[in-house]
């Protein structure tokens, strides 16, 4: 089941969890590349959903608890309008 597609705002709120973790520091090694496709997948379901301003506003809160040096926020940083540290 694609719930991107069939349960958007489930979707956002998965990705919008998954974000919250990597910010707070949990997973192995997380890349670079996880946190795009975590991004990248957050803001596509929130447009399937009609609610990209709402969850970007979300998202930029988010990321910018995060330390300026934070891994997230280094990767995220200049696209949700943080300068870069």
């Amino acid at each position: 089941m694609d719930f991107g597609s069939e349960r958007p705002e489930f979707a956002f709120e998965a990705g919008m969890l998954a974000l919250h973790w990597m910010v707070q520091g949990y997973g192995y090694e997380i890349t670079g590349a996880e946190v795009w496709a975590a991004y990248s997948s957050t803001l596509a379901a929130a447009d399937k959903a009609g609610a990209v301003e709402k969850v970007r506003e979300r998202l930029k809160n988010l990321v910018g608890a995060e330390k300026p040096t934070g891994f997230v926020r280094s990767i995220l940083g200049r696209r949700l309008g943080f300068d870069h540290p």
